[in-house]
């Protein structure tokens, strides 16, 4: 049986004590309750909790450089009639007057009528006024990065290496080395990765990219997805609404919060158990893997 967005908000209204599942709720309980659900998928995504929504990036030596816009295209309020095209099409007179930007060229074009018909004609316009979301990488929906490796080979070798992730305040400091990187959000559409130019010198096959997108759904959209998560996010809807609607005593409450708190601990369990402990190397080339683990060369490196 399919659940929908609906269906989890009527539950949660019900548990918090809030509303019969027999009755209607009221409009205004219906829009908090919703507001709260992307709220709490939104925490989670960023989270890394909800393996559903994570994704591979392979950054290939094109487009690999020391800080790196991933996300996608947005224009500014003001050229939200511009076009935006990954070639620009034949010109024609159905964009007679209309400006568009190339993704191929990344430059803004505006088509003009010709004595022999139309043509597009290059602008002088700067892209980056008109967008307000302009990536190097173009990726829809991307919330927050997991992961970053870098390539150390063709994908079946198996033995890219780990980067390990620095706040973006500790990133210029010396002490971490060149094997880190960072990021931050710069607007609803993207993201900003930053990596320290050594290794983007010295990975010669790229790098990986781990990402969660964003989880975003409507009122009766149906949740295609585990249903561990659909219950996740029941529990937590359910103590939100109780933290915001008190009705329950503070025993009850409380345990609302440690069901919500013993099914984030369920799911996050499995993300974090699948590791093994290697002595840290900085060096690209002296990459860790099981082999090494298990002969025991990583202690000499």
């Amino acid at each position: 049986m399919s659940t929908t967005v609906r269906d989890v908000i009527i539950n949660a209204l019900s548990r918090a004590n809030l509303c019969s599942k027999r009755q209607a709720a009221p409009g205004y309980m219906t829009e908090s309750a919703f507001e709260l659900l992307k709220g709490i998928a939104s925490k989670y995504s960023k989270d890394n909790l909800l393996q559903f929504l994570r994704r591979e990036l392979i950054i290939d030596n094109e487009h690999k450089k020391p800080t790196l816009v991933i996300g996608e295209y947005a224009l500014n309020d003001e050229y939200s009639d511009y076009l935006i095209f990954d070639t620009l099409p034949e010109a024609a007179s159905e964009y007679v007057g209309r400006k568009a930007y190339a993704k191929d060229t990344q430059k803004i074009y505006i088509c003009v009528t010709i004595p022999t018909g139309y043509a597009w004609g290059m602008t002088s316009e700067d892209p980056h006024e008109v967008f307000y979301s302009l990536p190097d990488v173009e990726v829809p929906n991307v919330a927050a990065i997991a992961e970053v490796y870098a390539r150390n080979g063709q994908d079946d070798y198996n033995n890219d290496y780990h980067l390990d992730f620095v706040s973006y305040e500790d990133y210029r400091n010396p002490i971490f080395g060149s094997g880190v990187y960072t990021w931050q959000p710069l607007s609803d559409k993207s993201i900003e990765l930053k990596l320290k130019k050594p290794m983007v010198d010295s990975a010669s096959y790229g790098f990986v990219v781990i990402y969660n997108c964003g989880y975003q759904f409507g009122l009766d959209d149906t949740l295609k997805i585990p249903e561990n998560y659909i219950e996740l996010f029941t529990a937590s809807l359910v103590y939100a609404l109780a933290v915001k609607y008190p009705k329950l005593d503070q025993a009850q409450i409380q345990r609302l919060e440690k069901e919500r708190d013993d099914l984030v601990k369920n799911i996050s369990i499995p993300t974090r158990a699948n590791k093994i402990v290697l002595r840290n190397n900085s060096r690209i080339q002296h990459c860790m893997n099981m082999r090494s683990f298990v002969s025991g060369s990583f202690i000499l490196r």
